[in-house]
């Protein structure tokens, strides 16, 4: 029996800060703002933006070679749902299963494919996979000293092949879901059927505001409406984007008592950043302030809602308590920050 089970891309995030100079050469070669994201079609685009970080030219097939030689960038395992389990404690983790699709280009799996399967088997998690060919998709998560936004760059690849899972033979008591993983591809559509279905609890992160639009919006919003999700996370501008007809006022840490998802989804999630996190708890609501930290110990700030989520759903299965299980993901985020990847273990 898997406690959870969460679904995601093999994404593998290339992590680094930069000089304000590169950050900006960087972000024009994306073509988007900090924060933002978009999802490259030739991975020839990956190569020339990891050329851009490390400052030489990359070669075909030695793009991990490249990002490890630079000692300003770290290498992990992606995601926002890997994340999420990476930050549970272990009784939770080794018994429970990430799903994805690795890359493969020619009879071999891609580098990347290798380190992220590599990273998974580190944490103590099963790993569930099946292979295409294609690159593995990669994520950039990059900051400058005037730019603490993370951006994520991601090439879709084999994301976009997903050929089922079964379910019932896991038996998960808790199932994750990212509006990413939602919106795109075979594994948008499977994941939809699941949630339709209603054929095991879900666990569901809004992913990022800048997604929350048209008919993902609207999917979303029928899931919360119909009652489809037993645990809901997101940050405050997520919410208001999701319901951008609401009080601005019922997205801060006392609104959010007030918020009228308390009706329909048992267990929500929203965090503040520095100050803190709120929640609905099968009826009763709980708040946590955030830590006090020193702005240069921050190394990174991509991955600290993850965590926290992680947290909070482990509380949710084992029935900890609004306030232990917040007080529990405060203490994991802030130390998130502290670290260069977006991932840690609990």
């Amino acid at each position: 029996m898997a406690d959870v089970v969460a679904f995601g891309p093999s994404l593998v995030d290339v992590s680094t800060k930069l000089p304000d100079d590169r950050y900006v050469a960087c972000h024009r070669l994306l073509g988007i703002k900090a924060g933002s994201s978009r999802r490259f079609d030739d991975y020839g685009q990956v190569r020339e933006l990891i050329a851009a970080l490390t400052g030489c030219l990359v070669e075909p097939g030695g793009e991990l070679q490249a990002v490890v030689r630079d000692a300003n960038l770290s290498l992990a395992a992606g995601s926002t749902t890997l994340g999420m389990l990476s930050a549970m404690p272990e009784e939770f983790r080794t018994r429970s299963t990430f799903v994805s699709v690795l890359g493969r280009v020619g009879p071999r799996l891609d580098p990347l494919s290798t380190l992220f399967a590599q990273a998974v088997a580190a944490t103590g998690i099963q790993h569930e996979l099946s292979v295409a060919d294609g690159h593995n998709p990669v994520g950039f998560v990059l900051s400058g000293t005037n730019h603490p936004e993370k951006t994520l760059a991601m090439y879709p690849g084999v994301a976009n092949v997903f050929g089922g899972c079964d379910l019932r033979r896991l038996s998960p008591e808790l199932v994750l879901v990212d509006a990413y993983e939602l919106a795109y591809g075979q594994l948008g559509a499977f994941l939809h059927g699941v949630i339709e279905s209603a054929a095991a609890k879900v666990g569901f992160s809004l992913g990022n505001h800048s997604i929350l639009t048209g008919q993902l919006r609207r999917r979303i919003r029928s899931y919360i409406l119909n009652r489809k999700l037993h645990v809901l996370r997101g940050n405050a501008k997520e919410y208001q984007t999701l319901f951008p007809e609401l009080d601005a006022r019922l997205a801060t840490p006392a609104g959010f008592w007030d918020h009228p998802v308390r009706r329909y989804v048992p267990f929500a999630l929203m965090t503040f950043g520095a100050r803190g996190m709120a929640a609905h708890w099968a009826g009763a609501f709980a708040s946590a302030v955030g830590k006090k930290l020193d702005p240069a110990q921050i190394i990174n700030t991509s991955g600290a809602g993850d965590a926290a989520a992680g947290v909070f759903c482990a509380g949710v299965l084992h029935s900890d308590g609004a306030d232990k299980a917040l007080r529990r993901a405060v203490d994991l985020a802030a130390r998130v920050l502290h670290v260069s990847s977006s991932r840690i273990l609990a």
